[in-house]
């Protein structure tokens, strides 16, 4: 494998698409003879380490408690990856995140949900004197490539309350069900009718609001095809599997 940052294919359009590294891989035998590698039935798994700053955006909001605030993420090509994380400035508050394929979510529908931090995969280890997390899954990620399976809108909600709020929002029932209780439940303002802008302008409140963070980081998987003397995509796509 040849591993350069330069990229020598210039000469179509195409070379524009890639921002990363370039590398040249051939498979050989023991003696050093190129083994020649094709078919339609063969898929080949290619472990490459990620740079994690190239084709990755970070954008800083506020929220308030029990009004859930709505971002949109838009996966253009099934093949690709993106991988979404929200995180608190204040990681003493805890932030639930709703993701829905092609509408708002809500607290009774969407497609995945995630408490943030979560750190149910991390261990504390003492570092000179400090205590520091060692996690096996980043706390902060809500989905990544495998929760993606279709090209479109993915519409991301955030919601952020007390400890105790958070509890009784796991019960959703006693207010959204058919049947009339107590109405001692949480319930976040719902998502407007079509057409009606939600994420207006808010003025910051320091003595309620929340600051957090949206990362999302897109990957694309590209090969220079000599058939086609371009870059292309073509029978190539970005695997499920995250390593460590």
């Amino acid at each position: 494998m040849i591993r350069t940052t330069f990229n020598p294919y210039r000469w179509d359009v195409s070379y524009q698409q890639i921002m990363s590294e370039i590398l040249s891989l051939e498979f050989s035998d023991s003696k050093g003879t190129v083994l020649p590698v094709g078919g339609n039935n063969i898929d080949i798994d290619i472990k490459i380490p990620l740079n994690s700053e190239i084709n990755s955006s970070k954008n800083y909001f506020f929220i308030r408690p029990l009004m859930m605030r709505y971002h949109t993420l838009e996966l253009t090509d099934v093949s690709d990856s993106m991988i979404l994380e929200v995180k608190p400035t204040n990681l003493s508050v805890t932030m639930v995140v709703y993701v829905k394929y092609g509408e708002r979510p809500t607290v009774n529908s969407y497609s995945y949900t995630a408490i943030v931090p979560d750190y149910s995969s991390c261990n504390w280890v003492n570092e000179s004197g400090r205590f520091a997390a060692k996690c096996s899954r980043n706390p902060f990620k809500i989905i990544s490539t495998a929760n993606f399976k279709q090209a479109g809108t993915y519409y991301v909600g955030v919601l952020y309350a007390e400890s105790g709020d958070l509890n009784r929002t796991r019960v959703r029932r006693s207010c959204f069900g058919r049947r009339r209780k107590k109405r001692d439940c949480v319930e976040p303002k719902p998502p407007p009718l079509k057409g009606i802008e939600y994420n207006r302008t808010l003025t910051y409140n320091s003595s309620t609001d929340q600051n957090y963070s949206v990362s999302v980081r897109k990957y694309s998987c590209y090969y220079f095809s000599l058939t086609q003397d371009k870059w292309t995509k073509d029978g190539c796509k970005v695997g499920w599997k995250e390593y460590s």
